[in-house]
């Protein structure tokens, strides 16, 4: 004779708080849309994950265009590059589709520093150039490859990654990403530019870096060929420069050449930026 064994039912919350789970592990990068669109108020007042619908009687056919990516970008920059983005906040047709774009240019030798984009995937094709494209793991792998016009690349969501120009002209490529509004972490910017600034004891023990005390007896002109592509500036200095140049080599790795953050006394007619003024991304030369 058979023997029946009868297992015991499971708790009916733990049955409950498994099926909350399951739509949250199936979810993409972004919610799906409840309706065909739902074209984004963008000065709207309400608080949500997104953007309030524009009221469809609203809607016109401009909304789902956008003629932003055939533009070229100025890459008169520190970088040589510049990001034109197709996303929410630019084409605001684009609200509740999981989807946007980028058009990216570069010099001769730009780069897109190397950045994280917290909310999508990445995925591009060259048009025009010769870029270098990688990308480092969580396991800090480091993955590249030097792409030609027509060639194809993907970053994983959330790895740090970056292109670089190294083809002798212009260059150019076109991203695409699965959210909406992906997010840029720019490394550079975020860790050496943010405000209020991170501690520099952070930022040197993290860059196993050497503060370096700048002295107009060591450099008694300092030339800013640009500040923050605005105008060139000669400043002579005769006095101390008050303030401290931070790890040059952690700005070559990153793509920069320094940052500095500078108080200068007995400028003379040059004028002057005091202790507290904000720092400058520059390109230094010093003699």
């Amino acid at each position: 004779m058979a023997t029946m064994i009868t297992l015991p039912r499971p708790p009916f919350f733990m049955i409950l708080f498994l099926i909350v789970l399951l739509p949250s592990a199936c979810r993409s990068a972004d919610p799906d849309p409840l309706q065909d669109f739902c074209v984004a108020i963008l000065n709207s007042t309400i608080s949500v994950n997104g953007f309030p619908c524009k009221p469809v009687p609203k809607v016109k056919s401009d909304d789902f265009f956008f003629d932003g990516l055939s533009k070229e970008g100025n890459t008169t920059n520190v970088f040589g590059s510049l990001v034109t983005a197709a996303n929410v906040l630019t084409f605001p047709g684009l609200n509740t589709l999981g989807i946007s774009m980028n058009r990216v240019d570069f010099a001769p030798g730009g780069i897109n520093p190397p950045h994280i984009h917290p909310r999508a995937s990445e995925t591009g094709v060259i048009i025009k150039g010769k870029l270098l494209v990688g990308f480092v793991t969580t396991s800090n792998v480091f993955h590249s490859k030097v792409l030609k016009a027509g060639d194809m690349f993907v970053i994983p969501r959330g790895l740090v990654h970056f292109q670089l120009n190294v083809g002798k002209g212009k260059a150019h490529v076109i991203t695409a990403f699965n959210s909406q509004l992906p997010g840029a972490v720019v490394l550079p910017l975020t860790l050496f530019a943010s405000k209020p600034p991170i501690p520099n004891d952070v930022l040197t023990k993290a860059f196993q870096q050497q503060e370096v005390n700048v002295s107009v007896r060591d450099f008694p002109s300092l030339s800013l060929f640009r500040i923050r592509g605005e105008d060139i500036y000669t400043l002579d200095i005769e006095e101390d420069v008050c303030g401290n140049l931070f790890g040059p080599n952690a700005f070559k790795m990153l793509g920069f050449h320094a940052y500095i953050k500078l108080n200068f006394k007995g400028a003379g007619e040059t004028g002057s930026i005091d202790a507290d003024s904000d720092g400058f991304w520059l390109d230094l030369s010093l003699s």
